[in-house]
């Protein structure tokens, strides 16, 4: 297995092309922010995504659908059509890419201004590039079922200063 520290968070590191019997696996720090959630979800009620309308701290969806679980700090499950575009919620660089990340499937993480990062996992396919910079609004990947997904969607994740914080 390979070994990543905070790196994936702060800094520019791609395994998309890890060999077929690798699996990417992450120090204990990152791994307890990526991938401990609650069991189950804080709002039991649907909820839709208002239009792409920019938050207070200038962020927009990165796709409209139904939250399927609201897990908050640990991220959201946005309902999604496969091959559905998503786009970047705020301009930044793409400092993570992986084709498989331990049942997140097809994963990317944009480092923004101010501290803040986002994920983006369960994608069909990826359409950026590690480095690259992104704006706003910017098709970054195609929603899919990739990971642990058990139908198409989009898990989304928020942090701030590397701190998960809840995207709701």
């Amino acid at each position: 297995a390979i070994w990543l520290s905070s790196l994936i968070l702060t800094g520019c590191v791609s395994v998309a092309h890890l060999p077929p019997d690798e699996e990417l696996r992450l120090d204990s720090e990152i791994e307890n922010i990526l991938t401990n959630r609650p069991a189950t979800q804080v709002d039991d009620q649907p909820i839709t995504l208002p239009d792409n309308v920019v938050s207070e701290a200038g962020f927009i969806w990165p796709l409209r659908n139904t939250v399927l679980s609201n897990m908050a700090e640990s991220g959201i499950n946005i309902k999604a059509i496969d091959g559905e575009p998503v786009r970047a919620v705020k301009s930044g660089m793409v400092t993570f890419v992986s084709d498989r990340f331990e049942g997140y499937g097809k994963v990317i993480i944009v480092k923004h201004q101010n501290g803040f990062t986002s994920l983006y996992a369960y994608n069909s396919e990826i359409m950026v590039k590690l480095n690259q910079v992104v704006k706003q609004g910017d098709i970054i990947a195609k929603a899919g079922q990739s990971g642990r997904a058990e139908q198409p969607q989009l898990h989304f994740r928020l942090f701030l200063n590397e701190k998960p914080v809840n995207p709701m």
